[in-house]
């Protein structure tokens, strides 16, 4: 069933048997050798600069945004 499916997608190959043996025995000493490193890191000032950069943005758009656009003529109906 594993051989069909390596047949397929070539790069990969069905591993013997034996070799799921080797790989138990690694997992099983895997916990010890893990360490777990923690850094706290303070993203406040990147929000903090986020809603400046929002608010900069906004203040710089909004002169655009409130423009005055001139009024489309009114043409008169055709058989009015």
């Amino acid at each position: 069933m594993i051989e069909p499916a390596a047949d397929i997608s070539k790069p990969c190959r069905a591993w013997p048997g034996h070799v799921g043996v080797n790989v138990t025995g690694l997992l099983a000493k895997l916990p010890a050798a893990l360490t777990i490193v923690r850094k706290h890191i303070d993203i406040v000032s990147w929000f903090a600069a986020g809603g400046g950069l929002l608010i900069a943005a906004a203040v710089a758009l909004s002169p655009w945004w409130n423009r005055t656009r001139p009024r489309p003529q009114c043409r008169p109906r055709p058989g009015s």
